[in-house]
């Protein structure tokens, strides 16, 4: 198995009602999120500020509710949601959920009618599969007392919000 790195950041969309964080992949620039925007920009510019302004709203107006995403969009036991843009539903951004306090935002794409499933399309394969591997190490590190996540969203850490696979073995 490839070694996966990466810290979490607190993303500009968080707020009272909802925590949003990002992944920054060690040797990356950009994080997760930022990567997806900068690849659907130029195409889809409007959709891009669709799901910016909604994110804004679930951390800083109304929390995160069921209403505004799918739920299963991952492999069994790695909570991850499907966040759309309105009202087309061009853009798919996978994230994952934890309650209606916190959530974790990975990448996505575009979603051509030419492709039923996520698992059908590469590129939106890739994004699903990069945030249910970090799913899963944050799952091993909350069982190894690394990680947890508090009532109001705030995360604890005792890696200072750096994680590895390979600690995780």
């Amino acid at each position: 198995m490839i070694s996966v790195k990466f810290t979490l950041f607190e993303s500009l969309h968080s707020g009272e009602k909802t925590k949003i964080y990002v992944p920054l992949m060690e040797g990356e620039d950009l994080d997760l999120y930022e990567q997806f925007v900068e690849e659907n920009k130029a195409k889809f510019s409007k959709e891009v500020n669709n799901i910016d302004e909604r994110l804004y709203a679930i951390g800083n107006d109304c929390g995160l509710f069921e209403e505004y995403f799918d739920t299963k969009a991952g492999k069994f036991s790695e909570n991850l949601c499907t966040f759309k843009d309105r009202p087309y539903k061009k853009l798919r951004m996978f994230f994952i959920e934890y309650g209606t306090k916190a959530m974790i935002l990975g990448g996505g794409g575009h979603k051509s009618t030419e492709f039923r499933t996520t698992q059908e399309n590469p590129h939106l394969y890739d994004k699903n599969r990069r945030i249910g591997e970090i799913s899963i190490i944050l799952q091993k590190a909350e069982k190894a007392g690394h990680f947890s996540v508090n009532p109001d969203g705030t995360l604890n850490s005792t890696t200072n919000f750096t994680y590895n696979s390979d600690d995780y073995e």
